[in-house]
């Protein structure tokens, strides 16, 4: 999952892939449509999370990988925590 807060607003999708391509410093490469939601977020902000789920959480990775999810309350189904480097 990758994430990002603009505007008091959270945004975050399910991807499938990421690559590692630096480990110092720490560099993860992800891959996302520019015209999406989350796609212009992390443009905006220049910041974002990756999150790894696990199997429990195919519920939580089903909802944002939905098409029309809502931004306002996209989170309130999902249970998170913001990281402190990013705050997403």
């Amino acid at each position: 999952m990758v994430s990002t807060s603009l505007r008091r607003h959270d945004y975050a999708a399910t991807v499938t892939a990421f690559l590692s391509v630096s480990d110092d410093p720490p560099t993860m490469l992800v891959s996302l449509y520019a015209g999406s939601r989350i796609g212009e977020a992390v443009a905006a902000t220049g910041t974002w999370a990756l999150s790894l789920l696990r199997s429990k959480h195919q519920g939580a990775a089903d909802w944002l990988a939905s098409p029309g999810t809502p931004v306002e309350g996209l989170l309130a189904r999902v249970p998170y925590r913001r990281g402190p480097a990013t705050g997403s």
